[in-house]
């Protein structure tokens, strides 16, 4: 019995089967394409909405894309400028359900419940807002404002301290409404509370106080309440104060503050003599009550030793020639009303200087400066000797004064100056009132009038002291 051939596939079969995958292939494209047109119709009405909500026009980009959160919240904020409320909420609403983290529709729904007089509900969704969005300033303002309104004073000073933080450009602004809380006394202590933190502004808005407030009243308790905080105002904060006080006339005030900041020490030796550092040992601490010394071309004045066998200090100017305005060296001083006599010690070396440098003390009222008295004119060459005169403060419109190292010049042509002057061991010391007039002018002491130069001498070389 012969078994049958096995069959490898009639033609109909295969026809079949063709047909069948070839039905499928369709089929896949088919759905390929469509899933095609799909995605690029996705893209197409996404990248059209997105382009009109940023071209603002809200419509047209709730056409391509009706969940569009940013045209909802444009079109919501739209509506609640224009009075339309309840369109306004819906649009907000939407825009919530499209994206629950946008902030923006929270602060349109602020908006319209302030609008419809719901103050308690406005500043809650407000907060809420901020709490999504701390990086919008004008967000973050807007609630600051709400929180003054709301009475939240210490709620609100946060805000600004976060926002002065993060926003270095907006701290002129924020400035202005710290100076406003910190003049209330009942408010005060809060601002107080925040500066004792050390923020990072801290120390602009102190030098800016002023700048808002020119009393000085509200800068004074700040500092004073700094004073006793774990934050006690820094040496740059205390010499502005000082600075302030100054700039605002108020030199008795500046002078018991800064006498305040000094080590035992260094007060001591301040005490010692009512003109600071005389001798030239201690150093510099920036405030205005100690030497200041400025730069000019020119000119060179620096502090070193009188010798090498000498210990004392000397401050020592050099004028490389020409015509210069010489106001670079003075002190401001806080003399009690009485009788006075300045001293010291100088040496000159080739000063040629027409009507020579005087030390001059007047008046630093800024309605009164009357001169008090001068040295006369220092030029020539001299070894060291020493000089003096005398001189009152007056009672009235003389809380302060200054002492300047200056050209006496009547004429530009005067200011030509060349040469060396050394100054050391200088002080101020009260006396006894004479029952004459006191002079207000004297020659340098045990010097040739030649040698010290009159005011009116001309610069000539002086013979050697014995």
């Amino acid at each position: 019995m012969s078994q049958a051939e096995p069959t490898h596939g009639a033609p109909g079969a295969r026809m079949t089967g063709g047909r069948g995958l070839s039905r499928r292939r369709m089929v896949l494209a088919g759905a390929l394409a469509a899933v095609a047109l799909w995605l690029l119709w996705a893209v197409l009405s996404f990248g059209l909405s997105a382009r009109f909500a940023a071209e603002g026009e809200p419509e047209r980009a709730l056409f391509w894309q009706g969940d569009n959160s940013d045209a909802l919240v444009q079109l919501a904020r739209r509506d609640a400028e224009q009075g339309q409320l309840d369109a306004a909420r819906r649009s907000a609403l939407a825009a919530l359900r499209a994206d629950p983290l946008e902030y923006r529709a929270l602060d349109v729904l602020s908006d319209i419940a302030r609008r419809s007089g719901d103050p308690g509900q406005a500043d809650t969704l407000m907060r809420l807002a901020a709490a999504r969005m701390f990086h919008d300033s004008g967000l973050q303002a807007r609630l600051v404002a709400s929180m003054l309104e709301q009475g939240d004073i210490e709620g609100a000073i946060y805000r600004t301290d976060a926002l002065a933080r993060t926003y270095p450009e907006l701290q002129p602004d924020l400035f202005r409404l710290l100076a406003a809380l910190a003049a209330s006394p009942q408010i005060r202590p809060l601002v107080e509370a925040r500066l004792a933190l050390d923020p990072p502004w801290r120390s602009a808005f102190l030098a800016s106080l002023v700048q808002q407030q020119p009393d000085t009243s509200t800068l004074t308790a700040l500092i004073t309440g700094l004073q006793a905080s774990n934050a006690p105002p820094t040496e740059a904060e205390k010499l502005n104060y000082i600075a302030q006080l100054v700039k605002a006339a108020q030199y008795k005030a500046a002078h018991d503050f800064w006498l305040g900041t000094l080590d035992g020490a260094t007060r001591a030796l301040v005490e010692r003599s009512l003109l600071v550092n005389g001798d030239f040992k201690q150093k510099n601490d920036g405030s205005p009550f100690f030497w200041q010394i400025g730069k000019l071309p020119n000119v060179d004045i620096r502090i070193l030793r009188k010798n090498f066998r000498d210990e004392d200090n000397a401050l020592r100017i050099e004028f490389m020639g020409g015509r210069v305005t010489f106001q670079h060296l003075f002190q401001t001083l806080v003399l009690p009303p009485g009788s006075y006599e300045l001293q010291g010690q100088v040496s000159m070396t080739r000063l040629k200087v027409e009507r020579g440098l005087v030390w001059r003390l007047y008046c630093l009222e800024p309605d009164a400066r009357r001169m008090l008295g001068q040295t006369s004119g220092f030029s020539g060459s001299s070894p060291w000797t020493g000089f003096k005169f005398a001189f009152v403060v007056p009672d009235d419109k003389c809380a302060a004064q200054r002492l300047d190292l200056v050209i006496n010049a009547k004429t530009n042509l005067d200011r030509e100056i060349s040469g060396r002057i050394e100054f050391s061991n200088m002080r101020i010391d009260r006396v006894e009132p004479a029952d004459d007039e006191v002079p207000q002018e004297a020659a340098p002491q045990d010097a040739a009038p030649q040698d010290a130069g009159s005011k009116d001498a001309g610069p000539q070389e002086a013979a050697p002291q014995p």
